[in-house]
């Protein structure tokens, strides 16, 4: 009844979990990426390997791929470190490439600060992956 009252065309109060109706505000991918008094702060594309690892058996498959491609792997202005050894900062997502996105070059292989603006979407260079999260506290010691 509440259906054509609506106009809806599928129920939206299932017992299961229906991934057409998730919805991923910041304050999910917050949960595990701030510092809590109970643990350290964790690093966004841990936190999202964290529940894959945890969660596969709880949640539906289909419910999981979603959340990896709404929240990413990599959170925006999250700095990043290349295969190459470069340094950016996660400019963009890519939609369902979550390993892939948008970087804008901060320092180059050798450790010295591009001073212009240089982006590389990573879906473009299949040699060209993200090795590790860094921390900005980290950029001064190591560069």
């Amino acid at each position: 009844m509440y259906l054509e009252y609506w106009g809806l065309k599928v129920p939206p109060f299932e017992n299961l979990p229906n991934p057409d109706f998730l919805y991923f505000s910041p304050k999910h991918e917050e949960a595990l990426t701030h510092h809590r008094p109970h643990r350290k702060r964790m690093l966004p594309h841990k936190a999202v390997q964290k529940i894959v690892q945890t969660q596969k058996v709880q949640f539906h498959q289909r419910l999981l791929k979603v959340m990896i491609e709404e929240l990413s792997v990599f959170s925006l202005n999250s700095m990043v470190r290349l295969n190459s050894n470069a340094i950016g900062r996660v400019a963009e997502t890519t939609p369902g490439q979550p390993l892939r996105p948008v970087v804008q070059l901060i320092f180059d292989a050798e450790g010295h600060e591009i001073m212009e603006d240089r982006y590389i979407s990573l879906k473009e260079f299949p040699l060209l992956y993200i090795v590790d999260e860094v921390e900005e506290s980290e950029l001064s010691s190591n560069q």
